[in-house]
């Protein structure tokens, strides 16, 4: 017969011995509770590339649709705006349906910041602010000067934070350093998924 030793007898009233589980090397994010987000996402023509399935363009849409009724769950008091990319102009998105409009023609960072700094001007700014890239292109097509843009978004204390699809591009990497923001690269859908 096997003896068993019954460790709770050793113990007082009140006292629990308890592993620790592991934990995950990701730290979890504390956020403030009001917060201004806009979202861009590039839709240029490198968002028809097919390296995510079905195409980065369709994977995009679909996450921020998502993404749109899970922010608000989170953050009922926060604002969201939503920037499309694309053709080397940005556009303010009010409906979620406009989300799967298509992809053409260039990318351009500082049409995007203009945009997303106008947005964030009309918000509460003593709330806190962050521009979150959804990046496709190796390239922005910028009509004027985007350190200039990049520096006033800096200047407003506003965050610009860069989720890549393509790679780690120098402009994103010195956009987010310049606003204290953060780049991820992902590599594959499910990476994107937690990324986001």
């Amino acid at each position: 017969i096997k003896e068993f030793k019954r460790s709770w007898e050793h113990l007082e009233t009140g006292e629990i011995k308890h592993q620790q589980k592991p934990r995950k090397e990701r730290q979890t994010q504390l956020r403030p509770l009001l917060r201004n987000l806009v979202l861009v996402l590039d839709y240029s023509k490198a968002a028809l590339k097919t390296d995510f399935k079905p195409t980065r363009h369709k994977l995009i849409s679909q996450l921020a649709e998502s993404f749109k009724a899970d922010f608000y769950a989170h953050n009922p008091l926060s604002t969201l705006k939503f920037i499309i990319a694309r053709n080397g102009k940005a556009y303010c998105i009010s409906d979620t349906s406009e989300l799967h409009m298509s992809a053409i023609g260039e990318f351009s960072l500082q049409n995007s910041l203009e945009l997303a700094l106008t947005l964030l001007e009309e918000a509460q700014l003593e709330w806190s602010s962050e521009i979150v890239v959804i990046h496709n292109s190796l390239s922005s097509c910028d009509p004027g000067n985007v350190w200039k843009s990049i520096e006033d978004t800096a200047a407003k204390s506003i965050k610009i934070s860069v989720i890549s699809l393509c790679a780690e591009v120098f402009l994103m990497k010195e956009a987010t350093r310049r606003t204290q923001g953060k780049i991820f690269v992902v590599s594959d859908e499910s990476e994107l998924e937690e990324e986001w």
